[in-house]
């Protein structure tokens, strides 16, 4: 905790790019993240910090931050909404999200982020409440232009759907140019290839990856580029 307290404004007045890795580092981060995401660090352009939380009863406004990766520890509000309001300048987002974490998602945000253009999400797992998860992130950054995708355990009893992903591409993001996902299929897969690649412009590259050990999954990996 000492630690965490003692970077401030006044310590670090030019401070430009910020990395702390600690896995014990969320139970103490609420004060730093008040400072982060504020006018306090004027300079500030760059941070990377896992598995933070954040005050749900603080305002965050006016950040300078352009580059964002966090790892939440806890996502029992909108983090989204948090480093939207806070952030309006921020082009790149990066969320690698923990296993099995809950999340809500409001529906009463109306406000688009048109600065971000480039959104990196790295799932561990994911269930079926992730069409809802992205159909709402995407329709908040109407100006993305490269998106990544990354799951590493697929819970869905189903083929994943990847129609149903190229259909959110195609609603929300029509500006996006570069495109990459790496999806376990969980031995499902009905589709040929081919089939897939007509689902989106985007999906330039479709390669298939499958293990002998059955304790690894195969998956999918869809690329724009050739």
């Amino acid at each position: 905790e000492n630690h965490c307290n003692a970077i401030q404004p006044s310590l670090f007045t030019y401070l430009e790019y910020l990395y702390i890795s600690n896995f014990f580092f969320s139970d103490h981060s609420k004060q730093l993240c008040r400072l982060i995401f504020s006018p306090a660090f004027s300079y500030l352009r760059i941070c990377q910090i896992d598995r933070i939380t954040l005050d749900e009863s603080h305002s965050y406004l006016f950040s300078p931050l352009h580059q964002l990766t966090i790892s939440p520890s806890t996502w029992k509000s909108n983090i989204y909404q948090y480093i939207f309001n806070a952030c309006p300048n921020l082009v790149d987002l990066r969320i690698i999200r923990l296993r099995n974490l809950p999340f809500k998602l409001s529906s009463n945000i109306i406000y688009s982020h048109t600065s971000l253009r480039c959104l990196y999400i790295h799932f561990y797992s994911i269930e079926d409440d992730w069409y809802d998860h992205i159909e709402w992130l995407l329709s908040k950054v109407p100006n993305l232009e490269n998106f990544i995708f990354i799951i590493d355990q697929n819970e869905l009893n189903i083929e994943f759907p990847f129609n149903s992903l190229a259909d959110l591409l195609i609603q929300h993001v029509p500006n996006l140019i570069n495109f990459k996902t790496k999806i376990p299929l969980n031995n499902f897969l009905s589709n040929n290839l081919n089939t897939i690649k007509r689902f989106h412009p985007l999906f330039t590259t479709v390669k298939f990856y499958g293990y002998i050990n059955k304790n690894l999954n195969s998956y999918l990996l869809i690329t724009s580029q050739k």
